[in-house]
């Protein structure tokens, strides 16, 4: 699918190939140069990236057609697939033991399949509108306990840059909660211009993300108060993330979000100051857009 996409925007595969394992190493580099947790952020980051393949409705599909030997081949090869890279890297800086936990992980993933939850419903702090919140935190609540752990650990050793990843990282969780568009009608129905629509939904995002983060960034002050300008700084970064994340949701409304807006917001994740040419494009696009729907 990924080279389907790639291909549709006329990228050439093998530059694509180049620039995503670039990308990679150098993510990978400074994470194990500027934390002493990044092995085991791998191993949090890898099971994320191999957990949707456990899905019921999707292992249902599998086993509908495929012999038992060959879906759970299927299923191991694929989970080792997604799991290569991180696993390279590892073996790369020599942490062995969190190697063989990843292959682990992926292997007994590969035997595991999701039950239905519909028989219970988690309660979430957020009102039922807009939807974003509430079908994003039920579908990755356990993910939101990492930033916690993360911070606990950074005031137990005084690990200031760890707390700052961990609010970053909340911050981006929530923005993922925006990675997928509603049907056309839901957006239709509003009784808002393009501009009154974008800054709703921007104002609901900051005061629900402001819910989940505020934690944070208090203990953060707590531990850290001589650091007040850079976690301040850190907090501001976190909602422009989310600001940056609506706004390319509709760029290409109903439609989802293309690989050249992905790519942007990637570099603008791995380079902020980029939100400053993204955020600015992102919505003169998006309210271009949300114009053939809502009328002023």
């Amino acid at each position: 699918m990924a080279i389907r996409h790639l291909q549709d925007f006329g990228l050439p595969i093998a530059v694509s190939l180049l620039l995503a394992i670039s990308l990679f190493i150098g993510v990978s580099a400074a994470l194990f140069i500027k934390t002493t947790w990044a092995a085991h952020l791998y191993l949090v980051l890898a099971t994320y990236l191999i957990l949707p393949f456990s899905n019921k409705e999707r292992n249902d599909f599998l086993v509908s057609f495929l012999p038992e030997k060959s879906y759970y081949q299927v299923r191991i090869i694929e989970n080792l697939l997604y799991s290569l890279p991180f696993l390279a890297f590892l073996l790369y800086k020599k942490v062995f033991l969190f190697a063989l936990l990843l292959v682990g992980i992926a292997l007994i993933l590969a035997f595991f399949r999701q039950k239905n939850r519909r028989l219970f419903i988690m309660p979430t702090p957020f009102y039922r509108y807009p939807f974003e919140f509430i079908i994003g935190f039920r579908r990755v609540f356990y993910l939101l306990i990492i930033p916690y752990i993360l911070l606990f650990f950074s005031i137990n050793g005084q690990n200031f840059e760890v707390g700052i990843f961990a609010l970053l990282l909340l911050a981006l969780i929530c923005a993922s909660f925006y990675s997928e568009t509603e049907k056309e009608y839901f957006v239709w129905v509003h009784a808002f211009s393009p501009q009154n629509f974008l800054f709703h939904k921007i104002k609901t995002a900051v005061l629900y993300v402001s819910l989940l983060i505020l934690p944070v960034f208090i203990a953060m002050l707590l531990a850290f108060p001589q650091q007040f300008l850079y976690i301040l700084g850190a907090q501001i970064i976190g909602y422009l993330y989310v600001i940056a994340f609506i706004l390319a949701k509709y760029t290409h409304f109903p439609d989802n979000i293309d690989i050249v807006h992905s790519l942007f917001l990637t570099i603008s994740i791995l380079f902020p100051p980029f939100l400053l040419l993204c955020i600015p494009l992102f919505y003169a696009q998006s309210h271009k857009k949300l114009s053939q729907i809502l009328h002023d």
